[in-house]
């Protein structure tokens, strides 16, 4: 993005085996690099900081708007060592992450292994100093890309990190991920009690699904709300919702709706101001 970048390097040695005394990205990020070649050719890299502004970094990658949007602080260690057991370690944390208008979000991560198994020990987001979302597994870079990550949502509200979220009430939710080079598979159950949408009370949520690469296979959907509709489906949809992509197929989902129409229309929109319905249908 012709952003301008700074970096300051001084490295002293001989031929075969070079350290550097001074490497410094931006006077902020620092890095400690070295090589020889005793034996064999082994090498290896530091890098760490504290406290960068996230959105100082994120203009290198995205246009001026969405970097803008991205706010936080950044803290990270890593090190790649070829003499040592675990090539790879380090941890990285964000603090008072926010994007647009949403509440801060704190993030850490810390990772260990090499390019076979490389580790992911914990993901952590919070809130107001509580954990709503943990994330652990594996990842194999070498010799081809493979991941195996599991996850929990825990009393999650929507509304208290998007403020203006017409979404309200807490989530719980279970998910996997596993990748063999370029295939996935996601699986993720969520379940809410005692939801708001918009002006429409929802006693009980349960959603149940897989995504494959081109398909969604919906295993549960059902929705029971504080005035008795009931809403339910089952199928699959040539749709990816991790890319936002749709697929021509010929796969169907099944759903079925039983409840006062009325009632929900009077919820949201002045038009209807009394009445009372009772419809059933199902659609393909």
């Amino acid at each position: 993005n012709y952003e301008p970048f700074s970096i300051e390097i001084n490295a002293i040695g001989k031929l075969d085996s070079l350290r550097t005394s001074k490497f410094i990205v931006n006077d902020e990020i620092f890095l400690d690099a070295w090589f020889n070649t005793n034996d064999r050719l082994n090498y290896g890299i530091k890098v760490s900081a504290n406290d960068l502004k996230l959105n100082n970094y994120t203009r290198y990658f995205m246009n001026s708007y969405y970097a803008n949007q991205l706010k936080g602080f950044v803290d990270f260690s890593l090190e790649y060592n070829t003499e040592a057991t675990n090539l790879i370690k380090g941890g990285i944390s964000i603090d008072d992450f926010i994007f647009g208008e949403s509440s801060p979000i704190n993030t850490k991560l810390e990772i260990i292994g090499d390019f076979e198994n490389l580790i992911l020990s914990g993901i952590d987001l919070s809130h107001n100093e509580k954990d709503f979302f943990k994330l652990n597994g594996n990842i194999s870079i070498l010799p081809r890309l493979r991941a195996n990550l599991g996850g929990h949502l825990e009393n999650f509200d929507f509304s208290d990190i998007m403020q203006n979220s017409i979404l309200k009430g807490k989530l719980n939710a279970e998910l996997s991920y596993n990748l063999d080079t370029d295939r996935s598979i996601l699986k993720f159950d969520i379940a809410g009690k005692d939801l708001t949408l918009s002006k429409q009370k929802i006693d009980k949520l349960q959603i149940s699904a897989t995504q494959h690469d081109s398909l969604l296979v919906i295993e549960k959907f059902d929705i029971n709300t504080a005035n008795k509709l009931e809403l339910s489906g089952t199928g699959k949809l040539d749709y990816n919702i991790l890319s936002n992509t749709t697929y021509a197929d010929s796969n169907s989902f099944h759903l079925i709706f039983n409840g006062d129409l009325f009632k929900i229309i009077s919820n949201e929109f002045d038009i209807i101001t009394s009445g009372k319905s009772n419809l059933k249908f199902s659609l393909d």
